[in-house]
């Protein structure tokens, strides 16, 4: 097993300069935050940003 990698929630797109959300199933943790408190959170993020309206045409929903 691999230990625990940090990553920020928020980057910066390289691109567009816009900030965007990174999550997924492998969040287990957020810094700053008890260990429920962290998954609650990571829950309600993946729960929002993967909602059918917020999806790309044409990307799966496994993508």
């Amino acid at each position: 097993m691999y230990p625990p990698v940090g990553w920020p929630l928020i980057r910066t797109h390289p691109r567009s300069g816009r900030s965007v959300l990174w999550v997924g199933q492998p969040l287990c943790r957020v810094s700053g935050l008890s260990v429920a408190e962290g998954r609650a959170l990571a829950c309600g993020l993946l729960e929002h940003a993967t909602q059918q309206d917020l999806r790309l045409r044409g990307v799966p929903a496994s993508a």
